[in-house]
């Protein structure tokens, strides 16, 4: 069973996915595209918190956002870090499940299924997924 059934079985379960940002104007759009089109027909939010980015990226987002009511937009005025956008994030989601992404999907969203089972597999609160971990699969083209 993937997530899309369970999620028909138990409505109650909302999914925050937090996307920390900084200059990622040539590829954020891409990313919440994948986004919305790997959670849809669940009940989702999109929160993009921009670290204090230099390029266009709010910009991007900011009109993404405009006609789009899933996808909440934080600005930091100054880079604080991964850790701080990600605070930042966990602090304005609603979610009951927590998911975040890097912009340049190098993990794609698709691997919240996988953790989605494993934490019900474990009964644990919370998965991390890791490229470094010994049983990863990443190929990295020349």
């Amino acid at each position: 069973m993937n997530f899309v059934s369970l999620q028909k079985k138990q409505n109650d379960k909302k999914l925050s996915v937090i996307i920390p940002t900084y200059n990622e104007e040539e590829r954020i759009v891409k990313t919440l595209k994948e986004v919305e089109k790997t959670f849809a027909g669940m009940d989702y939010e999109i929160v993009v918190v921009d670290d204090g980015s230099t390029d266009k990226t709010w910009n991007k987002v900011f009109s993404y956002a405009e006609n789009n009511d899933r996808v909440k937009l934080i600005g930091k005025n100054e880079n604080c870090g991964k850790g701080g956008a990600l605070k930042s994030g966990f602090l304005k989601c609603s979610g009951d499940l927590i998911l975040f992404v890097d912009a340049d999907l190098e993990l794609h969203p698709r691997q919240f299924f996988l953790f989605y089972e494993m934490m019900k597999l474990l009964d644990s609160d919370g998965i991390v997924g890791s490229k470094r971990h010994p049983l990863s699969k990443v190929d990295y083209p020349f």
